[in-house]
């Protein structure tokens, strides 16, 4: 699972038909000759003799489209979580689909910018990658390592850049000013009515956000990403913006910002940030997410729409010289089943926030209703995940449908599911 980390655990190889012991399995869980899986090794290995537990064969034998995998342990079909897991080496993790070789170009260190951008002859950069796209052709799979880029897209067709490792700690690309699109850039990424998809990567380094959508009809996907050492994290000033397990830490400025668009955060890190965790204004979903160490407050609310939604979240340690400063409320707005620790002197929620089925570390204030007040027993000082001990256990509001929490885990995990981010396993 993802807890602390929300790192992916290792997953089942692609095949290899060489006849030999100490290969990956088939995604079908079958082996060469009379090998046998061995499903108590990861990623399942070949190996002679007996093994634990394999597939029946003809199980899973049609697993394709969105679900291409065969699970070995649930022994039905499932979407990819990662590029070895695709007889192309490509997944797109975000929607657990494989991208054809056909479909896909491929950016590695030690790549050429005079090569095909080809799996066995990958170019050097991620902008020349982009200047190879055809209509059909809308992937780039980026290998592990360190990367200098950025990209300007300008009403493209849709985009998928993907790293590697389904996480953001093994590819990372360092702003530079000349990039796709031209130059003289700030941003990592900026786009302009483009749909872009970006998977397991850090960006970092730019003098502006990381990552900045402007225009409507655009829609920027940020799924395992990290976005840090920049100005801020993300500003969505048009369209949408979906930031779902990322972390947006050690930035000067903002780590969220919204203007006039559309915004879902889930399963989210937003830390150690100079300025305010996030700033929205428009139609948002903020759920399952955590708000720590922001130097300028977790979050203020100045404007929101009819169906936004902050809720399930944990919002703690924030300072600033702006009070309050664990969520600030401009407008009428209201947060629920969330926690609410150590944000300056209570109260910890402006007069205009509503609360609801929520954790306070001092006071519950006037305007929460059927909250708590006591110390949320985080399981460090710097681990905002829930201890057993916590009030917060099973407090949430009985009527919740929220069915994971920020680390994937199943919600509820007790008699009712847990106020925060965090649902104890």
């Amino acid at each position: 699972m993802r807890r602390g980390g929300f790192a992916l655990a290792a997953v089942v190889a692609c095949y290899n038909p060489t006849f030999q012991a100490g290969i990956p399995c088939t995604q079908q869980g079958t082996c060469p000759g009379s090998q046998t899986c061995d499903f108590s090794q990861s990623p399942p290995i070949c190996i002679v003799g007996d093994a634990g537990s394999t597939i029946d064969a003809g199980q899973c034998a049609t697993c394709s489209g969105a679900t291409p995998v065969c699970d070995p342990v649930t022994k039905g079909c499932r979407g990819c979580v990662a590029d070895s897991e695709c007889t192309s080496d490509v997944c797109s993790e975000s929607t657990g689909t494989c991208i054809d070789e056909a479909d896909a170009l491929y950016v590695a260190t030690n790549g050429d910018d005079g090569a095909p951008c080809t799996r066995t002859a990958p170019c050097a950069t991620i902008t020349h990658a982009l200047g190879q796209m055809t209509a059909s052709v809308r992937t780039i799979k980026v290998g592990d390592g360190q990367y200098s880029d950025s990209w300007l897209m300008q009403t493209l067709p849709p985009v998928l850049i993907s790293g590697e490792t389904a996480s953001w700690d093994h590819t990372t690309v360092a702003w530079q000013n000349v990039g796709f699109g031209g130059s003289g850039f700030d941003h990592v990424l900026e786009s302009h009515g483009t749909t872009v998809t970006i998977e397991g990567m850090t960006l970092q380094g730019s003098p502006q956000e990381a990552v900045r959508n402007q225009d409507t009809g655009g829609t920027v996907t940020l799924y395992e990403v990290q976005m840090r050492n920049t100005q801020g994290g993300v500003d969505c000033s048009g369209g949408t913006c979906e930031v779902d397990y990322c972390s947006i830490n050690n930035n000067t400025g903002i780590g969220v910002y919204q203007n006039n668009s559309v915004v879902h955060v889930a399963q989210t890190i937003v830390s150690e940030n100079g300025g305010v965790g996030a700033h929205l204004a428009g139609m948002f979903t903020i759920v399952n997410s955590m708000f720590v160490a922001n130097g300028g407050g977790g979050a203020e609310i100045a404007s929101t729409t009819t169906g936004s939604l902050l809720s399930f979240d944990t919002f703690a340690d924030n300072g600033g010289s702006m009070t309050p400063t664990g969520l600030r409320c401009t407008v009428a707005a209201g947060v629920d089943d969330s926690i609410f620790a150590d944000n300056g002197s209570a109260p910890q929620i402006g007069t205009s926030c509503t609360a609801a089925y929520s954790l306070f570390s001092d006071v519950v204030p006037a305007n929460a209703s059927a909250s708590l007040a006591g110390d949320p027993a985080f399981v460090s000082s710097s681990d905002y995940h829930i201890s057993s001990s916590s009030p917060a256990r099973s407090a949430a509001a009985p009527a919740a449908t929220l069915a994971v929490d920020i680390d994937g885990q199943v919600r509820p995990q007790g008699s009712g599911r847990d106020i925060g981010a965090d649902e104890i396993p």
